[in-house]
């Protein structure tokens, strides 16, 4: 007798996770993973060239 096994982990995780390229839309807690670290990612960026552009001016002075 064998028994059919389904396998939800994944699809559970890819609802988690969400595509690689998600995008935050509407609520940011109710974003899936990878949207809030695609956001997080792009405010990094944005303020190390905010940074940079401080520490020109900075260094102008």
């Amino acid at each position: 007798m064998t028994a059919q096994v389904t396998d939800n982990i994944s699809s559970s995780i890819q609802s988690l996770l969400g595509a690689k390229n998600a995008q935050v839309t509407g609520s940011y807690e109710d974003a899936v993973t990878n949207a809030k670290i695609n956001y997080l990612e792009s405010q990094i960026t944005a303020l190390k060239g905010d940074l940079q552009t401080l520490q020109t001016v900075l260094d102008s002075k």
